[in-house]
């Protein structure tokens, strides 16, 4: 095992009861491993047609962001729509990054296998702040949006149309959007914290050549932190 791994254990919170965790990673864990660990497994699953969720939670400061799009450089490029990140800043790709990368792996080896296979990609990319669903990908950004839960059960945001997406660079402008739509500010622990809930949402709809179709959702998510803005 990495010696940035550690095993499972169970500590005690400051309440005195247990709380179990599956895997620890201590600072020396870069995002590779992390990804590994941690999202790539959930990302497979979510190939093979299952609804899919990873959740990045903690208070300000703790890595939400770091963790599931990378630090500030990465922020910066993606919002700069550099056309080549440089390396030094690819190795510091979140969780996001690395998932579109190894989806459109996952696509392009299926494709090579059936040319007759057909895929639809939706992105959609969703802002919580002050109680305000948004939109992120529209500029400005459209608020206030409506959920309404379907007779099949699922959950639909109201008149909020879909991004299609036919390679990881239309996802990068899609993700270039969104942060420049995001809302931030100063807190004393960050000097630039996310102030807002964002769902990463990516919809993959596979028809194949017998007619059958197979399609799942997956969600990224990053919670904003907890501390009051100074």
């Amino acid at each position: 095992m990495d010696p940035s791994i550690k095993p499972p254990s169970t500590v005690k919170g400051e309440d005195g009861k247990p709380m179990s965790f599956d895997i620890v990673l201590d600072p020396n864990c870069n995002q590779q491993i992390m990804y590994e660990v941690c999202a790539k497994d959930i990302i497979m699953i979510f190939t093979q047609g299952f609804n899919a969720t990873i959740f990045a939670y903690g208070q300000s400061g703790s890595g939400k962001t770091f963790s599931m799009l990378g630090p500030d450089d990465v922020v910066d490029a993606i919002k700069e729509g550099a056309a080549s990140v440089p390396e030094k800043v690819q190795q510091l790709y979140g969780i996001i990054p690395r998932a579109v990368f190894d989806i459109f792996t996952w696509i392009n080896l299926e494709l090579s296998k059936d040319r007759q296979i057909e895929f639809e990609i939706k992105i959609f990319y969703y802002e919580i702040y002050n109680e305000s669903l948004n939109n992120m990908l529209t500029m400005p950004p459209q608020k206030n949006l409506k959920m309404r839960e379907l007779k099949n059960g699922t959950i639909a945001v109201l008149n909020c149309e879909p991004n299609y997406a036919t390679s990881p660079e239309d996802i990068f402008e899609l993700l270039k959007l969104g942060q420049l739509n995001r809302a931030v500010a100063g807190t004393n622990q960050n000097a630039r914290s996310s102030r807002s809930h964002t769902i990463f949402v990516m919809d993959i709809e596979q028809k194949n050549p017998d007619g059958s179709v197979k399609s799942a959702r997956l969600n990224l998510v990053d919670l904003a932190g907890s501390e009051r803005i100074e």
